[in-house]
């Protein structure tokens, strides 16, 4: 028996949605008016398609051009097959004209033939190759690749993956395990979805070694077709020992994509419009400098991204920057507003009627840099919205 897991996931989206662009909000004033509450809102349910989904991820929201964008994540645990896919849903801002949009996630064969048989999650360790060690066997089983998300990295979501996990194998009598997965989606200001796919590669024979790629994808928002997908070289291969991943992403309206890449030290590559990807460029010393004592790393709808970092010989002070990775520069700091410090927040992004709108355990809020305090848009205590952060 399915569970209706989606309608949850679909409100908390829809709600994340909306609150980006809230100018005002408010409960209708009523005859008793001492019954009248700031941040009071109610929330009218929208027909939403049934997805038939034993488990339902909103892996991202965004905004756009007047409709409301979600990415999700669906598992079909009853079926034969244990499909899982990724879907696009759409909608004007009111709920009407919903179009439902399922990427195209190509199927990902078993190196040894098996095809794909999606399994329970699992981590993935990332050994170096042993030297002399034959790759050949381990390259062929990256040609075929499959789907899957999580989103990534840091966020956040803060994101889960989508996994499409493969059962251990023999090659040439030696065991294996092979996963893809789809993460750090969102809707570009091309109106296209972008994400980005990782490919893990284990072999247990005598001598145990494991791959792992990164890939960036371009869909179609229209029809769900692969635009494009182009191999990231994340790690260099003269170092064995270094360790490389995906922190954030964030695009430009010319279609070029910044990814912020982690490791040993920050850096960043560039994907052109063109789907042709940069090698990593180390951050300026000025940057490096509010990276080494970052705690949030917010990307923006310009293509930029909003760090937030603490002083470095006073932690208890925390401070906001712009840093502009095509230029790879990044704006004076300003002390994080005092509302924010005093109490804290669980989630902040980019407003659309606002500079960044905030979460903390009581409602959701706007700010403008400057504000003395926050605009309160969404009270989780006064409003009938089932949500706690």
């Amino acid at each position: 028996m399915k569970k209706n897991w989606w309608k949850k996931a679909a409100v908390l989206g829809l709600a994340a949605a909306m609150s980006m662009g809230l100018s005002a909000c408010g409960g209708d004033k009523n005859e008793n008016s001492a019954l009248a509450k700031e941040g009071v809102s109610t929330f009218q349910e929208i027909g939403f398609p049934d997805m038939e989904a034993d488990y339902m991820n909103v892996a991202a929201t965004s905004r756009r051009n007047g409709r409301i964008y979600m990415i999700l994540q669906l598992e079909h645990w009853s079926s034969e097959d244990g499909e899982r896919d990724i879907r696009v849903v759409s909608m004007k801002e009111d709920g009407s004209d919903m179009q439902v949009v399922k990427l195209d996630i190509p199927k990902q064969e078993s190196a040894g033939g098996g095809g794909a048989v999606p399994m329970p999650r699992t981590e993935t360790a990332t050994p170096a190759v042993p030297e002399g060690n034959d790759e050949a066997g381990a390259e062929d089983a990256d040609s075929d690749d499959a789907s899957e998300d999580d989103a990534g990295e840091d966020g956040t979501a803060e994101n889960e993956d989508l996994a499409i996990d493969e059962p251990i194998g023999d090659i040439g009598g030696k065991d294996f395990w092979e996963n893809t997965y789809y993460g750090q989606f969102q809707i570009a200001p091309d109106g296209n979805v972008y994400g980005i796919k990782t490919y893990n590669y284990e072999s247990y024979g005598e001598e145990y070694y494991s791959i792992q790629k990164y890939y960036f994808c371009k869909w179609n928002c229209g029809d769900g077709s692969l635009m494009a997908e182009t191999e990231l070289l994340l790690k260099d291969p003269e170092k064995e020992d270094e360790w490389a991943g995906i922190y954030a992403m964030t695009a430009d309206e010319d279609g070029s994509v910044h990814l912020l890449i982690s490791g040993e030290n920050f850096s960043v590559l560039t994907v052109d419009g063109e789907g042709n990807a940069s090698a990593k460029k180390p951050l300026s010393e000025d940057v490096t400098k509010i990276f080494n004592n970052y705690d949030r790393i917010i990307p923006k709808e310009d293509g930029t991204f909003m760090v937030l970092y603490y002083e470095e010989n006073d932690w208890s002070k925390e401070l906001m920057a712009a840093f502009d990775p095509a230029a790879n520069t990044v704006s004076a700091g300003r002390p994080l507003p005092g509302f924010i410090a005093g109490k804290g927040f669980n989630v902040m992004m980019e407003g659309l009627n606002s500079d960044f709108v905030y979460s903390n355990d009581s409602g959701i809020y706007s700010f403008n840099m400057g504000d003395e305090t926050p605009t309160l848009r969404l009270s989780f205590v006064n409003s009938d919205l089932e949500i706690s952060y």
